[in-house]
């Protein structure tokens, strides 16, 4: 992959990646979101994108990633809007390079019990 992430499974038309740096997966959610808007404007059509990054220590076991942390990215994935990336405000703080971002706010992630601060990435 061009962003060095791992394609760890597929449900539909959702993907789960996992990087091992924080930049790069903000960059890999970025360049999605402008290849469909390029392809929107050449051909009339491409489907919205919802994506959701969270950070979090991993295990990949025989069954692959199965702890909180998937959850976390699919849940915010889940509750994005069309075209929104929405980042967990401890992965924008642990970026290396900064990042504009807007909409922080706090949400409640179904099957988490906390609430937690979320930002909508800016291309």
């Amino acid at each position: 992959m061009e962003h060095d992430g791992e394609e760890i499974g597929h449900a539909g038309d959702g993907f789960f990646v996992a990087f091992a740096a924080v930049d790069s997966a903000l960059d890999c959610a970025i360049s999605i979101q402008r290849d469909l808007l390029w392809h929107r404007r050449e051909h009339g059509f491409a489907p919205q994108d919802r994506i959701g990054v969270h950070l979090a220590e991993s295990a990949n076991d025989a069954e692959g990633y199965s702890d909180m942390g998937v959850h976390h990215a699919a849940r915010k994935g889940g509750i994005a809007n069309g075209d929104e990336i929405l980042v967990s405000e401890k992965t924008i703080q642990a970026a290396a390079s900064p990042r504009k971002f807007t909409g922080a706010r706090n949400v409640t992630l179904k099957g988490i019990a906390e609430p937690g601060p979320v930002v909508t990435l800016c291309r």
